[in-house]
């Protein structure tokens, strides 16, 4: 190999180098708009995403968001401390009448404080489903090793003739 061939091939190698150099900036560049453009469309994403599930939200659970709104609207326009008074008003009245006379309280305003929280269609499962599936619960807990021999009776009350244990 004489001098001549040496010298062209490290500038052939230099000139390759310098090519690759060159594809690599060219690619970073493509990579890094690649990139920015998926941020905005994943952020896009997240932000209508996170929009629709606050509207099914606030569609779903209408009483509180309803609620929420008032409370903000009255902390903005006459601050917390008549807010806190009026809350503690309203509450001791509403327990003075569930007091006084629980026959009325229950029909007018028991079940709609009770109810805050039913779901949207009105389902609530009966004490009936509550107390089988409670059955099945008990039935599948553990293997029978673990359990009481002797099952304890549940607690009934004063009301049922039995003394507290």
């Amino acid at each position: 190999m004489t001098t001549g061939q040496l010298v062209l091939i490290l500038a052939g190698l230099g000139v390759g180098l310098w090519v690759m150099h060159k594809i690599g900036q060219a690619l970073t560049k493509v990579l890094e708009a690649v990139a920015a453009a998926a941020a905005v469309f994943v952020t896009l994403w997240l932000l209508i995403k996170g929009t629709w599930w606050v509207g099914r939200q606030v569609a779903r659970h209408w009483r509180t968001s309803l609620t929420t709104a008032a409370v903000l609207a009255w902390l903005y326009w006459w601050g917390w401390p008549s807010l806190m008074i009026t809350l503690a008003v309203v509450t001791v009245g509403l327990l003075v009448w569930r007091w006084v006379h629980r026959e009325s309280f229950a029909p007018w305003a028991g079940r709609h404080l009770r109810g805050w929280w039913a779901p949207v269609d009105g389902l609530r499962p009966t004490d009936a489903a509550l107390a089988a599936r409670l059955r099945a619960h008990r039935r599948r807990s553990g293997p029978a090793g673990h359990r009481r021999a002797d099952p304890v009776p549940p607690y009934r009350g004063a009301a049922a003739g039995q003394a507290a244990p």
